[in-house]
């Protein structure tokens, strides 16, 4: 990955010229002046992997952040499970992992979920001993969502990240809610989704300066 590091620093450059100057105003407005490039540069996210599903897609495609990834839209944690094998090819400094929002809409309890996730953790630290692992909350919807989605309604969301939170307290493995920033009145701002799930270019930006300052 470091070979190519200097010829992606200017494709990035360009990249952000063209395409990510709303990201760049909010990050500026938002973050003490941070800018997406020191961002993406930032040595916390070096060899790192992010394991997930449309969100994490989403995070690849739009920020072009230099990382490993494991996603898929609509990855659920079994699906998650099947593509492990794939870590053999990396060398993974840490882990960041979000995944839930699509176990929730297949009606799994917490308990299913949460002995799937233990699977997962369990195959990573056997593999990467001294990688630490964060755990990210699930994503809240809007408003009008969770009234219009029930499978994937904030009570439903904060139901499982309360588990979430708990279970990697007793996996000794880090917990991260880098969503408070995006969120009025519990749950998502609609203006930063165009659906009332997924994020709005400028947000994948938000959150990853989420991740960097809550991973400290």
């Amino acid at each position: 990955m470091q070979s190519f590091r200097s010829g992606r620093k200017t494709i990035l450059l360009g990249f952000l010229l063209l395409f990510g100057i709303s990201a760049l105003i909010t990050l500026q407005s938002k973050f003490h002046n941070a800018t997406a490039y020191d961002l993406l540069e930032d040595p916390l996210f070096e060899n790192a992997c992010f394991i997930g599903d449309s969100f994490t897609n989403g995070l690849k495609t739009y920020t072009k952040l230099d990382a490993y990834f494991i996603e898929e839209v609509g990855m659920t944690l079994a699906k998650g499970l099947q593509r492990l094998p794939e870590l053999d090819a990396m060398d993974p400094s840490r882990f960041f992992i979000l995944l839930g929002i699509n176990d929730l809409g297949h009606g799994y309890s917490t308990e299913e979920f949460l002995e799937q996730y233990q699977q997962m953790i369990q195959a990573i630290e056997e593999r990467f001993p001294k990688a630490p692992i964060y755990l990210q909350a699930i994503a809240p919807v809007t408003a009008t969502r969770s009234t219009e989605d029930p499978a994937h309604s904030n009570e439903k969301i904060t139901e499982f990240n309360k588990a979430i939170k708990e279970f990697a307290k007793q996996e000794q493995v880090k917990f991260l809610d880098p969503w408070s920033v995006l969120k009025e009145e519990g749950a998502l701002r609609a203006s930063e989704s165009y659906d009332g799930l997924h994020l709005e270019y400028p947000a994948y930006f938000i959150w990853l300066e989420q991740i960097r300052q809550l991973a400290r």
